[in-house]
């Protein structure tokens, strides 16, 4: 049997928590949402890598450190590995950040993410 390689996301931070806000519109089988992802970066970085799928993503992401905002300059979406990078132009320093995020999804039947079933 030839050995799978597993994906996996980047181990230069960890994810703490993740606080998601989901409004959802059963008319449409839409909805909306945000997420704080508490982290810990644990090697300085220029981006943040999470897995994401069927999500349009509001470009206006910011991660926030102690008194420090910063505001990513570019959103990369790569829906073959179902991931998204957040980019930053300064280097996001170790310790502990929340990055924000706002989406908008649609429900469906795949069985994957905030899905709908009977």
């Amino acid at each position: 049997m030839v050995p799978v390689e597993r994906e996996v996301l980047p181990t230069n931070f960890e994810v703490l928590q993740y606080d998601v806000h989901l409004s959802p519109s059963f008319e449409t089988s839409r909805f909306e949402g945000s997420v704080d992802v508490h982290l810990n970066v644990l090697e300085a970085t220029s981006s943040i890598v999470l897995n994401a799928q069927e999500l349009l993503i509001d470009p206006e992401v910011t991660f926030k450190s102690g008194d420090e905002e910063l505001k990513a300059v570019q959103v990369v979406v790569d829906v073959h590995r179902t991931e998204v990078e957040f980019k930053f132009a300064k280097e996001l320093r170790k310790g502990a950040g929340v990055l924000h995020v706002d989406f908008v999804g649609t429900n469906n039947d795949k069985m994957c993410g905030f899905y709908r079933s009977k």
